[in-house]
């Protein structure tokens, strides 16, 4: 939170490095307000209140820093967009996976897994720990998977790398014997078509399974995939006004 003539010896020194006109400084400062990037307090101070663009600075602060493993967790948002700064940012989610290890809290294991994707060109065999740790959380049983499940979805929901991609799907291939629907919704995360054998899965699951979730996870992936081979089936799925099956 800064003053108003604190405000204005910033817009000053700015406009003398880059040369503009000092008139502008009022108009650049509505302009600031309009966008919301500043909000003006009600005894005239003003306070930064981005919040993205706030933890950009504090994490571009920490990165011309020695690494500070002690003061690492008093602000987690500010970890993914640290990581993506760091030359090398190895040493940064080994502890956070490491405090996922000790506490066996799931955020730890969310938070690896959210600078890995600020990362670009990954060495995955130095990762292999926290996307094992991720994938099992798949194979909780019920009472135990949902409270994590939208976390999870969120994490792996437009992470691209071909290797992300092939890993779920062999996951899913691995697993066929005892299909969930925590494995079918894995199926959302990937980018490609599913190949013949991948939907025939689906299809005897489909078929010989009773359980309601898993029904309506393999409906819904039938859908996205415009299969029209299992119209007749789904039919009879649908005229039974199952309410999981009907949303």
């Amino acid at each position: 939170t800064f003053s108003h003539s604190a405000l204005l010896q910033h817009l000053n020194s700015i406009a003398k490095e880059e040369h503009w006109e000092k008139k502008y400084e009022q108009e650049i400062i509505i302009a600031l307000l309009k966008i919301e990037l500043l909000q003006e307090q009600e005894n005239g101070a003003y306070t930064f209140s981005h919040q993205r663009i706030k933890d950009y600075f504090i994490a571009f602060y920490m990165s011309t820093h020695p690494f500070d493993a002690i003061n690492l967790f008093k602000r987690t948002s500010v970890l993914p967009l640290y990581a993506g700064l760091l030359d090398n940012p190895k040493e940064l989610i080994y502890t956070i996976f490491a405090e996922y290890a000790r506490t066996a809290n799931h955020e730890y294991l969310f938070l690896a897994a959210k600078c890995l994707k600020e990362i670009k060109n990954i060495n995955w065999s130095d990762y292999q720990g926290i996307l094992h740790a991720l994938l099992n959380i798949y194979n909780y049983t019920d009472t135990l998977f949902y409270p994590h499940w939208y976390s999870l979805r969120e994490i792996f929901y437009g992470w691209n790398e071909p290797y992300i991609i092939q890993t779920l799907l062999t996951f899913f291939e691995q697993c066929e014997e005892d299909i969930t629907p925590r494995l079918v919704n894995i199926l959302y995360h990937t980018t490609i078509a599913l190949d013949d054998k991948r939907m025939q899965t689906l299809r005897n699951a489909l078929t010989t399974t009773s359980n309601k979730h898993l029904q309506y996870s393999i409906i819904e992936i039938i859908g996205l995939q415009n299969d029209t081979s299992m119209v007749s089936e789904l039919k009879q799925f649908l005229a039974h006004d199952d309410p999981i099956l009907v949303c």
